[in-house]
Order: structure tokens, then C-alpha cells, then sequence
């Protein structure tokens, strides 16, 4: 008697890997790690982007730009809180009233 193997009933293995969660939510000031663009630039979080790999990705936008960067996680930090409600009036342009 011989034995046959069904394929189809095999297990299939699949590498599971858990969500990546944003760190920083949508309106959420935040500062470039890496300078390059200029030293105590403040931007805000416009929108979570789906993650490439394993990092999340952010819409970012800065007050004297007319444009949006796209930047990802590792390449942002918490920006320090600014003097004069700079960023209560970054959101009001960025969201309105």
C-alpha cells in the first residue's frame, strides 16, 4: 500500500510581523534628528503614512515651506515647546480655526 501526500493540507509558514505603531500622531510638532535642512525647524505631523519596511512614515510641513516633506520615524523627534504659541498658530494654518 502506498501513502500519498496531500500538498494542500500542508501547513503553510508565514512570517508574521506585528504592526508597526506611529509614535506621533496627526498635529504633533515635531523636529528633524538629522539638520541637514536647517537647525530648529519645527514641523507638524499632517498625516500617518503606511510604513516602508519596518519604519513608519509621517507627511510633515513647516510654517516657511509651501510644500510637504515626507519623513520617517527614525528621522523625527518630539520638538521642544516653542515660546509665543508659534505652534498654536502653525496648526491654525496647517488645520484651521
Amino acid at each position: 500500500m502506498t501513502a500519498m501526500t496531500d500538498i494542500s493540507r500542508r501547513p503553510v509558514w508565514r512570517r508574521v510581523t506585528p504592526p508597526s505603531s506611529h509614535a506621533f500622531a496627526v498635529g504633533q510638532a515635531v523636529c528633524l534628528k538629522r539638520a541637514l535642512l536647517g537647525l530648529g525647524n519645527v514641523y507638524l505631523i499632517t498625516a500617518q503614512l503606511p510604513p516602508v519596511g519596518d519604519a513608519p512614515q509621517y507627511r510633515i510641513r513647516n510654517e516657511g515651506e509651501k510644500f510637504e516633506r515626507v519623513a520617517t520615524q527614525d528621522n523625527l523627534e518630539f520638538a521642544p515647546a516653542s515660546p509665543g504659541g508659534a505652534r498654536a498658530a502653525l496648526l491654525e494654518r496647517s488645520f484651521g480655526a
